[in-house]
Protein backbone atom coordinates (compact mmCIF):
# COMPACT_ATOMS: atom_id res chain seq x y z
CA UNK A 1 0.00 0.00 0.00
CA UNK A 2 3.39 2.40 0.66
CA UNK A 3 4.22 2.45 -2.73
CA UNK A 4 0.38 2.07 -4.13
CA UNK A 5 -0.47 5.54 -2.89
CA UNK A 6 1.20 9.31 -1.91
CA UNK A 7 -1.24 9.71 0.91
CA UNK A 8 -5.02 8.63 2.23
CA UNK A 9 -7.04 6.41 4.76
CA UNK A 10 -5.45 3.09 4.08
CA UNK A 11 -1.77 4.08 4.08
CA UNK A 12 -2.35 6.73 7.19
CA UNK A 13 -3.85 4.01 9.51
CA UNK A 14 -1.17 1.53 8.92
CA UNK A 15 1.47 4.38 9.56
CA UNK A 16 -0.21 5.01 12.26
CA UNK A 17 -0.54 1.41 13.51
CA UNK A 18 3.49 1.14 12.88
CA UNK A 19 4.22 4.10 15.12
CA UNK A 20 2.11 3.14 17.87
CA UNK A 21 2.81 -0.86 18.06
CA UNK A 22 5.97 -0.73 19.53
CA UNK A 23 6.86 -1.73 23.35
CA UNK A 24 8.51 -4.05 25.80
CA UNK A 25 6.99 -7.11 24.46
CA UNK A 26 6.24 -6.35 20.71
CA UNK A 27 8.44 -4.96 18.05
CA UNK A 28 7.76 -4.46 13.97
CA UNK A 29 9.31 -5.52 11.43
CA UNK A 30 9.01 -3.71 8.11
CA UNK A 31 10.13 -6.27 5.01
CA UNK A 32 10.77 -3.08 2.32
CA UNK A 33 12.62 -0.62 2.45
CA UNK A 34 11.88 1.77 -0.55
CA UNK A 35 8.19 3.38 -0.12
CA UNK A 36 6.33 6.35 -1.55
CA UNK A 37 4.08 7.48 1.02
CA UNK A 38 3.63 10.85 3.01
CA UNK A 39 2.72 9.48 6.08
CA UNK A 40 4.94 6.40 6.57
CA UNK A 41 8.11 7.65 8.76
CA UNK A 42 10.13 4.79 9.87
CA UNK A 43 14.04 3.91 10.25
CA UNK A 44 16.02 2.68 7.79
CA UNK A 45 13.33 3.65 5.34
CA UNK A 46 13.89 5.61 1.62
CA UNK A 47 10.99 7.29 0.29
CA UNK A 48 11.01 7.87 -3.31
CA UNK A 49 8.57 9.65 -5.27
CA UNK A 50 5.12 8.34 -5.91
CA UNK A 51 5.41 8.14 -9.16
CA UNK A 52 8.21 5.86 -9.65
CA UNK A 53 5.76 3.25 -8.54
CA UNK A 54 2.86 4.47 -10.78
CA UNK A 55 5.27 3.82 -13.97
CA UNK A 56 6.58 0.80 -13.11
CA UNK A 57 2.26 0.11 -12.75
CA UNK A 58 2.14 1.32 -16.20
CA UNK A 59 4.92 -0.51 -18.06
CA UNK A 60 3.00 -3.95 -16.05
CA UNK A 61 6.02 -4.09 -13.75
CA UNK A 62 4.70 -4.81 -9.58
CA UNK A 63 4.92 -1.66 -8.25
CA UNK A 64 4.72 -3.48 -4.74
CA UNK A 65 7.57 -6.31 -5.01
CA UNK A 66 7.94 -7.38 -1.43
CA UNK A 67 11.27 -8.52 -0.66
CA UNK A 68 10.02 -10.64 2.42
CA UNK A 69 9.24 -13.53 -0.25
CA UNK A 70 12.53 -14.24 -2.18
CA UNK A 71 15.05 -14.36 1.12
CA UNK A 72 13.35 -16.24 3.60
CA UNK A 73 16.03 -15.34 5.98
CA UNK A 74 13.71 -11.46 6.03
CA UNK A 75 11.15 -13.66 7.69
CA UNK A 76 12.96 -14.87 10.10
CA UNK A 77 12.17 -14.24 13.72
CA UNK A 78 8.55 -12.98 13.07
CA UNK A 79 5.93 -14.33 15.34
CA UNK A 80 3.37 -13.15 12.29
CA UNK A 81 3.37 -11.16 9.26
CA UNK A 82 0.60 -8.66 8.24
CA UNK A 83 -0.07 -7.44 4.99
CA UNK A 84 -1.36 -4.24 3.80
CA UNK A 85 -2.99 -5.02 0.56
CA UNK A 86 -3.21 -7.81 -2.24
CA UNK A 87 -1.30 -6.08 -5.55
CA UNK A 88 0.94 -8.28 -7.31
CA UNK A 89 3.01 -10.86 -6.25
CA UNK A 90 0.84 -14.20 -4.84
CA UNK A 91 0.30 -15.03 -1.21
CA UNK A 92 3.23 -16.61 0.30
CA UNK A 93 2.20 -20.87 1.44
CA UNK A 94 3.63 -22.65 4.37
CA UNK A 95 4.62 -20.25 6.84
CA UNK A 96 5.93 -21.22 10.04
CA UNK A 97 3.48 -18.36 11.85
CA UNK A 98 0.22 -16.70 11.02
CA UNK A 99 -0.66 -14.30 8.35
CA UNK A 100 -2.66 -11.75 8.62
CA UNK A 101 -4.62 -9.70 5.87
CA UNK A 102 -6.72 -6.42 6.23
CA UNK A 103 -10.39 -6.32 4.49
CA UNK A 104 -10.63 -2.85 3.74
CA UNK A 105 -13.98 -3.35 1.67
CA UNK A 106 -15.58 -5.20 -0.70
CA UNK A 107 -16.77 -1.99 -3.05
CA UNK A 108 -15.52 -3.57 -6.38
CA UNK A 109 -17.48 -7.30 -5.79
CA UNK A 110 -20.60 -5.05 -4.89
CA UNK A 111 -20.08 -2.37 -6.98
CA UNK A 112 -18.10 -3.62 -10.14
CA UNK A 113 -19.54 -1.30 -12.14
CA UNK A 114 -18.03 1.54 -10.08
CA UNK A 115 -15.16 0.66 -8.84
CA UNK A 116 -14.33 -2.54 -11.19
CA UNK A 117 -10.93 -4.01 -9.56
CA UNK A 118 -9.95 -1.12 -7.65
CA UNK A 119 -5.78 -0.28 -7.88
CA UNK A 120 -3.79 -2.38 -9.96
CA UNK A 121 -6.52 -3.86 -12.12
CA UNK A 122 -6.21 -7.65 -12.46
CA UNK A 123 -3.53 -7.60 -10.78
CA UNK A 124 -4.54 -7.68 -7.62
CA UNK A 125 -5.27 -10.72 -5.85
CA UNK A 126 -7.91 -10.23 -2.89
CA UNK A 127 -9.37 -13.29 -2.71
CA UNK A 128 -6.17 -15.40 -2.93
CA UNK A 129 -4.75 -13.04 -0.38
CA UNK A 130 -8.09 -13.42 2.04
CA UNK A 131 -8.28 -17.23 1.48
CA UNK A 132 -4.37 -18.06 2.47
CA UNK A 133 -4.44 -15.86 5.67
CA UNK A 134 -5.00 -17.56 8.77
CA UNK A 135 -6.80 -14.70 10.28
CA UNK A 136 -8.65 -11.54 8.74
CA UNK A 137 -8.88 -7.71 10.01
CA UNK A 138 -12.32 -6.27 9.11
CA UNK A 139 -12.12 -2.37 9.26
CA UNK A 140 -16.15 -2.34 10.03
CA UNK A 141 -18.68 -4.60 10.98
CA UNK A 142 -20.57 -3.86 7.24
CA UNK A 143 -17.49 -4.97 5.34
CA UNK A 144 -16.92 -8.31 7.43
CA UNK A 145 -20.64 -9.05 6.26
CA UNK A 146 -20.22 -8.46 2.94
CA UNK A 147 -17.29 -10.75 3.25
CA UNK A 148 -19.53 -13.25 5.27
CA UNK A 149 -22.03 -13.02 2.44
CA UNK A 150 -20.01 -13.40 -0.41
CA UNK A 151 -17.12 -15.80 1.32
CA UNK A 152 -19.16 -17.40 4.09
CA UNK A 153 -16.05 -19.89 4.24
CA UNK A 154 -13.73 -16.99 5.33
CA UNK A 155 -16.44 -15.57 7.88
CA UNK A 156 -14.99 -17.43 11.21
CA UNK A 157 -11.69 -16.11 10.27
CA UNK A 158 -12.33 -12.31 10.48
CA UNK A 159 -11.76 -10.20 13.49
CA UNK A 160 -13.34 -6.50 13.14
CA UNK A 161 -10.99 -3.56 14.47
CA UNK A 162 -12.08 -0.29 13.76
CA UNK A 163 -9.54 3.07 12.46
CA UNK A 164 -8.79 5.39 14.99
CA UNK A 165 -7.36 8.76 14.16
CA UNK A 166 -4.67 11.01 15.68
CA UNK A 167 -7.00 14.17 14.86
CA UNK A 168 -8.12 14.11 18.43
CA UNK A 169 -4.69 15.20 19.51
CA UNK A 170 -4.07 17.45 16.81
CA UNK A 171 -3.30 21.21 17.04
CA UNK A 172 -5.37 23.10 13.88
CA UNK A 173 -3.13 25.24 12.19
CA UNK A 174 -4.63 27.77 9.49
CA UNK A 175 -4.93 26.42 6.05
CA UNK A 176 -4.11 29.00 2.80
CA UNK A 177 -6.19 29.40 0.01
CA UNK A 178 -9.67 28.99 1.90
CA UNK A 179 -12.75 30.68 0.75
CA UNK A 180 -13.64 33.76 2.42
CA UNK A 181 -17.19 32.41 2.58
CA UNK A 182 -18.84 29.64 4.45
CA UNK A 183 -17.32 26.37 2.58
CA UNK A 184 -18.13 22.47 2.67
CA UNK A 185 -15.30 20.21 3.13
CA UNK A 186 -14.99 17.08 0.81
CA UNK A 187 -11.86 14.53 2.10
CA UNK A 188 -10.58 11.78 0.08
CA UNK A 189 -10.59 10.38 -3.98
CA UNK A 190 -13.22 11.00 -5.87
CA UNK A 191 -15.22 9.70 -8.92
CA UNK A 192 -16.69 6.65 -8.98
CA UNK A 193 -18.30 5.35 -5.98
CA UNK A 194 -17.41 8.22 -3.93
CA UNK A 195 -20.34 9.84 -5.97
CA UNK A 196 -19.02 13.32 -6.27
CA UNK A 197 -20.58 14.16 -9.74
CA UNK A 198 -23.87 13.80 -7.67
CA UNK A 199 -22.37 16.48 -4.96
CA UNK A 200 -21.74 19.12 -7.67
CA UNK A 201 -24.90 18.45 -8.98
CA UNK A 202 -26.09 19.44 -5.83
CA UNK A 203 -24.61 22.59 -5.18
CA UNK A 204 -24.95 23.84 -8.64
CA UNK A 205 -28.03 24.99 -7.46
CA UNK A 206 -26.53 26.15 -4.38
CA UNK A 207 -24.28 29.70 -3.66
CA UNK A 208 -22.08 27.75 -1.84
CA UNK A 209 -18.18 26.85 -1.41
CA UNK A 210 -16.62 22.95 -1.95
CA UNK A 211 -13.10 22.66 -0.18
CA UNK A 212 -11.87 19.40 -2.37
CA UNK A 213 -8.91 17.92 0.12
CA UNK A 214 -6.70 15.05 -0.57
CA UNK A 215 -7.80 14.32 -4.72
CA UNK A 216 -5.41 15.62 -6.23
CA UNK A 217 -6.05 18.77 -8.95
CA UNK A 218 -9.04 18.52 -10.74
CA UNK A 219 -9.33 16.38 -13.85
CA UNK A 220 -10.59 17.58 -17.29
CA UNK A 221 -13.41 15.84 -16.78
CA UNK A 222 -13.82 17.39 -13.28
CA UNK A 223 -13.53 21.12 -14.65
CA UNK A 224 -15.94 20.16 -17.94
CA UNK A 225 -17.93 19.35 -14.74
CA UNK A 226 -17.64 22.73 -12.92
CA UNK A 227 -18.39 24.75 -16.59
CA UNK A 228 -20.97 22.96 -17.31
CA UNK A 229 -22.96 23.84 -13.65
CA UNK A 230 -21.64 27.31 -13.62
CA UNK A 231 -19.28 25.93 -10.23
CA UNK A 232 -16.18 28.18 -11.66
CA UNK A 233 -14.66 29.26 -8.63
CA UNK A 234 -16.77 27.52 -6.61
CA UNK A 235 -14.99 24.59 -5.88
CA UNK A 236 -11.26 24.34 -4.36
CA UNK A 237 -8.53 21.70 -4.29
CA UNK A 238 -6.21 22.02 -1.21
CA UNK A 239 -3.53 19.77 0.06
CA UNK A 240 -2.83 20.35 3.38
CA UNK A 241 -0.60 18.85 5.57
CA UNK A 242 -2.54 17.36 9.03
CA UNK A 243 -2.67 20.14 10.78
CA UNK A 244 -4.11 21.76 8.64
CA UNK A 245 -6.64 19.91 7.50
CA UNK A 246 -7.86 19.83 11.51
CA UNK A 247 -8.41 23.66 10.77
CA UNK A 248 -10.70 22.89 7.66
CA UNK A 249 -12.84 20.27 9.60
CA UNK A 250 -13.14 23.33 12.28
CA UNK A 251 -14.18 25.72 9.90
CA UNK A 252 -16.15 24.47 7.68
CA UNK A 253 -19.97 24.79 7.17
CA UNK A 254 -20.12 20.92 7.14
CA UNK A 255 -18.13 17.59 5.87
CA UNK A 256 -20.18 15.86 2.84
CA UNK A 257 -19.43 12.21 2.32
CA UNK A 258 -22.08 11.62 -0.62
CA UNK A 259 -21.05 7.66 -1.41
CA UNK A 260 -22.82 4.85 -2.68
CA UNK A 261 -20.46 2.27 -0.85
CA UNK A 262 -17.43 2.58 2.15
CA UNK A 263 -15.48 0.36 3.98
CA UNK A 264 -15.21 2.61 6.98
CA UNK A 265 -14.80 6.40 6.41
CA UNK A 266 -12.90 8.30 8.17
CA UNK A 267 -13.47 11.63 7.75
CA UNK A 268 -16.64 10.59 9.85
CA UNK A 269 -14.22 10.08 12.48
CA UNK A 270 -11.89 12.86 11.83
CA UNK A 271 -15.00 15.27 12.09
CA UNK A 272 -15.81 14.02 14.81
CA UNK A 273 -12.49 14.64 16.64
CA UNK A 274 -12.12 18.22 15.14
CA UNK A 275 -16.33 18.50 16.18
CA UNK A 276 -17.35 19.63 12.37
CA UNK A 277 -21.00 18.33 11.23
CA UNK A 278 -21.33 15.77 9.00
CA UNK A 279 -23.68 15.25 6.44
CA UNK A 280 -23.25 11.56 4.97
CA UNK A 281 -24.99 8.87 2.98
CA UNK A 282 -27.31 6.29 4.46
CA UNK A 283 -25.19 3.23 4.27
CA UNK A 284 -24.41 0.68 6.71
CA UNK A 285 -21.48 1.07 7.44
CA UNK A 286 -21.98 5.15 7.87
CA UNK A 287 -24.76 4.02 10.50
CA UNK A 288 -21.97 1.63 12.36
CA UNK A 289 -19.30 4.26 12.39
CA UNK A 290 -21.44 7.64 13.14
CA UNK A 291 -24.77 6.98 13.03
CA UNK A 292 -25.43 8.73 16.62
CA UNK A 293 -23.22 12.16 15.50
CA UNK A 294 -24.07 12.28 11.47
CA UNK A 295 -27.17 13.28 10.07
CA UNK A 296 -27.66 10.72 7.47
CA UNK A 297 -28.97 10.92 3.87
CA UNK A 298 -29.81 8.69 0.88
CA UNK A 299 -27.07 9.29 -1.80
CA UNK A 300 -29.30 8.91 -4.93
CA UNK A 301 -31.83 11.80 -3.59
CA UNK A 302 -30.60 15.17 -4.62
CA UNK A 303 -33.32 16.90 -3.22
CA UNK A 304 -32.78 15.52 0.65
CA UNK A 305 -29.20 16.57 0.23
CA UNK A 306 -30.31 20.16 -1.57
CA UNK A 307 -32.47 20.68 1.53
CA UNK A 308 -29.89 19.82 4.01
CA UNK A 309 -27.55 22.56 2.61
CA UNK A 310 -29.59 25.11 1.74
CA UNK A 311 -31.29 25.24 5.62
CA UNK A 312 -30.50 28.66 6.91
CA UNK A 313 -28.19 28.88 10.24
CA UNK A 314 -25.80 26.59 11.51
CA UNK A 315 -25.64 22.73 11.03
CA UNK A 316 -25.83 20.75 14.14
CA UNK A 317 -21.75 19.79 15.59
CA UNK A 318 -21.91 16.67 17.33
CA UNK A 319 -21.01 18.40 20.52
CA UNK A 320 -24.71 19.32 20.26
CA UNK A 321 -25.87 15.74 18.93
CA UNK A 322 -24.11 13.47 21.50
CA UNK A 323 -24.35 13.96 25.56
CA UNK A 324 -21.08 14.03 27.39
CA UNK A 325 -21.21 10.28 28.01
CA UNK A 326 -21.95 9.65 24.60
CA UNK A 327 -18.83 12.16 23.42
CA UNK A 328 -16.57 10.61 25.75
CA UNK A 329 -17.26 6.97 24.50
CA UNK A 330 -16.96 7.81 20.66
CA UNK A 331 -13.60 10.13 21.66
CA UNK A 332 -11.97 6.47 23.40
CA UNK A 333 -13.22 4.22 20.80
CA UNK A 334 -12.02 5.79 17.89
CA UNK A 335 -8.75 7.00 19.30
CA UNK A 336 -5.44 5.04 18.28
CA UNK A 337 -4.88 4.09 21.63
CA UNK A 338 -7.64 2.37 21.52
CA UNK A 339 -6.98 0.91 18.11
CA UNK A 340 -3.41 -0.06 18.51
CA UNK A 341 -4.16 -1.41 22.00
CA UNK A 342 -7.20 -3.78 20.02
CA UNK A 343 -4.22 -4.95 17.75
CA UNK A 344 -2.17 -6.15 20.64
CA UNK A 345 -4.71 -8.21 21.93
CA UNK A 346 -5.41 -9.67 18.33
CA UNK A 347 -1.80 -10.32 17.76
CA UNK A 348 -1.17 -11.94 20.63
CA UNK A 349 -4.54 -13.77 20.14
CA UNK A 350 -2.77 -15.41 17.28
CA UNK A 351 0.97 -16.85 18.96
Amino acid sequence: MFRLLRQGGISRCFADLIAGLPNAELDVRLTFRLHGNQHLRAPGLLRLPIQVFQLLGRLGLDPAPSEAWAPTVALGGLDLLHATYYLGAAPPRGLPFPLVSTLHDMTPERLPQLAPLGRGGHRVQKRAWLEASDAIVAVSASSAADLATLAPALAGRTRVIHHGTRFFDLTPRPCPGVPAQPFHLFVGRRGGFKNTTALFEVLAALPQHLVLVGGGPLSRRERHQMRQRGLQGRVRTLNPDDAQLAWLYRHCRAVLVPSLAEGFSLPLIEALACDAPVLASDLAVHREIGGSFVELLDPQNPDQWRSALSSAGPLPRPSERLSRTQAAELSHHFSLERMVADYRSFYRSLR
